[in-house]
């Protein structure tokens, strides 16, 4: 049975063994207090409300809930409270309890005294949990990186380093700042991604609900009306038909042959060949290319900056962004320009060498080697970077937008001459009888 089971046993316990007193008092500034306080007795309330320096005015007893403060409904909350599936701590709790921490360090408080704040404070179960693992830590001489380390928290391993080297150094703020920063700006970029690609994905099912309503209602029922008055459809909307179908019939073989390589790449990936193989072809492929080399120097200079920035050294910092990188082939370039680099080459050299950055951001990176500030030229070429990558998310959306409306007004530009040709060739036939 752990600590946090303990706490919240007695706290059902004593609330069914204690009473509810309304009170009003005086507060320290001379201001009018008027709330309740649950207590065993009258006097204990009283106790504890001047251990709260307050001067009382009255305290009664108010009416309690019998029904649900009973033994029974004790035992049924205890029973909720012993299956309950324990909460879990998400990357956005996590970023809120950093900011809570950094706020109150921020104020002058101690490590433990923020932490035993939010503790007290906090409503969320997880969060609560959290804390309660990291006072206890503290208590036992464990430092603050030792403790989230031992939980089990996804957390990036170079956030971790930031926040390990904070602490040592004393700047356990300034590197918690850093870390918000960087955990915000990868958040960030993510919502990015998912919401550039939701108006593409909704004018996409926009032209495909078009071309299934020409291809199913539309043109047959133009066909039966020029039927039943003894005519033949335009050539027009023969060959639009024959179009539809013949598109419906290529987007069903597409999505199969989709699914095919999903699988293939999926059982690819798990040999260092094959995933090797299946990231060198995303690498060749048009647009998803240049959008991967883009995230990928925009994560690269991230990292770099805020690291370094944070007194991690050259070697270390290349390892955790070495680490961090998802696509083998572009893994096996940079491993390549870190071997350079620890054989005494330059950082610019080793970066434009193995196409990191392009040549002349590592003009940038060489000027901050120059004067001996590298870490400001990262922070410089991740300005740029990540500028590029907004201009580059507000123009993929735009252009999908574009060829999917010059489809969709296509679709009805040849529904309106079916319908001109149909009406033409019916004028034609009544004048000829």
């Amino acid at each position: 049975m752990n600590y946090i089971l303990l706490v919240e046993i007695f706290k059902n316990f004593y609330k069914i063994h204690s009473m509810r007193f309304e009170f009003k008092a005086f507060g320290e500034n001379g201001e009018i207090i008027s709330s309740s306080i649950d207590a065993i007795s009258k006097n204990d309330a009283v106790s504890i409300l001047k251990g709260r320096k307050l001067r009382l005015i009255s305290v009664n007893a108010a009416e309690r809930n019998k029904l649900s403060n009973s033994p029974v409904n004790f035992l049924k909350n205890l029973w909720k409270f012993l299956n309950k599936k324990p909460e879990k701590l998400t990357s956005a709790t996590i970023c809120i309890f950093f900011e809570k921490v950094y706020r109150m360090l921020s104020a002058n408080l101690t490590l433990a005294d923020a932490i035993a704040s939010i503790h007290k404070s906090t409503s969320d179960g997880a969060e609560r949990a959290f804390a309660a693992k990291l006072t206890s830590d503290l208590s036992s001489g464990k430092s603050f990186y030792e403790s989230i380390t031992s939980f089990g928290l996804q957390i990036d391993s170079s956030v971790l380093s930031i926040i390990s080297v904070g602490e040592a150094t004393g700047k356990l703020a300034d590197a918690l700042m850093d870390a918000l920063e960087y955990m915000h700006s990868q958040t960030d970029l993510k919502k990015k991604m998912v919401s550039s690609l939701i108006y593409p994905s909704f004018m996409i099912t926009f032209a495909i609900v078009i071309m299934l309503g020409f291809g199913f209602l539309i043109i047959p029922a133009i066909e039966n009306f020029v039927t039943e008055l003894g005519g033949t459809l335009p050539p027009i909307a023969v060959w639009m038909r024959s179009f539809i179908e013949n598109s419906i019939k290529a987007a069903l073989c597409a999505v199969i042959l989709f699914v095919i390589i999903i699988i293939y790449a999926r059982i690819s990936r798990k040999s260092k060949a094959g995933k090797r193989r299946i990231d060198g072809i995303i690498l060749r492929l048009p647009v998803v290319s240049g959008a991967v080399r883009l995230f990928f120097m925009v994560s690269v200079s991230n990292m770099m900056r805020m690291l370094l920035g944070n007194g991690v050294d050259i070697v270390e910092a290349l390892r955790l962004v070495k680490s961090t990188i998802t696509n083998s082939v572009l893994s096996s370039n940079f491993a390549a320009a870190e071997h350079d680099i620890l054989e005494g080459k330059g950082v610019s050299t080793s970066f434009e060498k193995y196409g990191i950055f392009s040549a002349e951001l590592c003009d940038i990176l060489a000027v901050g080697e120059k004067i001996g500030n590298i870490a400001l030229s990262f922070k410089d070429v991740y300005k740029i970077y990540s500028e590029n990558l907004k201009i580059f998310m507000k123009k993929l959306p735009s252009r999908i937008t574009a060829a999917v409306l010059t489809f969709a007004f296509s679709l009805i530009g040849l529904l309106v001459l079916t319908i001109i040709q149909t009406l033409m060739g019916m004028t034609s036939s009544l004048s000829i009888m």
